[in-house]
């Protein structure tokens, strides 16, 4: 039930591109630029940590980089459990992202729900924000993946009184992953952010990416 209910789910969302980029009214093009490790730091543990130049306009806040750590402990086949920090350094405000997380595995399925405390520099309070997360992975021949992902964020707590919540942004992404080394992966992807204001057109980001993975 989880397979055939996620599959139409994602493909649905990934069928909706279009239809999304003729509404949105302020589009803008990115590039992303990661380098990753991942590995297993302790029975049914694993370990990684990502680096992400974020290339970006005025309108999006300016250049940014991103650091990332998470650990998740998978006790058994079908659940894993975890939680890490994101540090953000941007042209504007930079912010400090703890996060905890459960992701739910079914054949080629992974459903994740992230939770995320957000500490803007300047920001009266943190917010907070709850981010979905359903995705597909396929082998291609013995040496490549193909990945959909689909996430919707969702703020639960603005950094004031007045600041917006609900469906902040949907983000839906297409990768290939080629292996390329006995311990090196690449990866390209078409990711695609739509972002919601109360009382302004949607926001539409097209951002390519490319990312070198090491696995230990």
């Amino acid at each position: 039930m989880f397979r055939t209910t996620g599959l139409s789910a994602l493909f649905a969302s990934l069928a909706l591109f279009p239809s999304t980029a003729a509404r949105a009214g302020d589009d803008d093009v990115q590039f992303w630029a990661t380098l990753a490790a991942s590995g297993n730091v302790a029975d049914d543990a694993t370990a990684l940590l990502d680096i992400s130049n974020r290339f970006r306009d005025d309108r999006r806040g300016g250049h940014q980089i991103f650091l990332r750590g998470t650990v998740d402990y998978r006790p058994v086949e079908w659940i894993s459990i975890g939680g890490g920090l994101s540090y953000v350094d941007a042209d504007g405000p930079g912010e400090v992202r703890p996060h905890e997380q459960v992701t739910l595995y079914s054949g080629p399925f992974a459903l994740r729900s992230r939770l995320e405390e957000r500490f803007i520099d300047g920001a009266p309070r943190p917010a907070l924000r709850l981010r979905e997360r359903l995705q597909f992975t396929q082998p291609i021949g013995s040496a490549t993946r193909l990945s959909l992902m689909s996430e919707v964020f969702v703020g639960i707590q603005a950094t004031t009184t007045a600041g917006q919540t609900g469906i902040e942004a949907w983000r839906n992404s297409v990768q290939l992953q080629r292996k390329i080394g006995n311990h090196v992966d690449l990866s390209l992807t078409y990711l695609v952010i739509d972002s919601f204001t109360d009382g302004k057109p949607d926001r539409l980001s097209h951002i390519p990416q490319v990312t070198l993975a090491y696995k230990f």
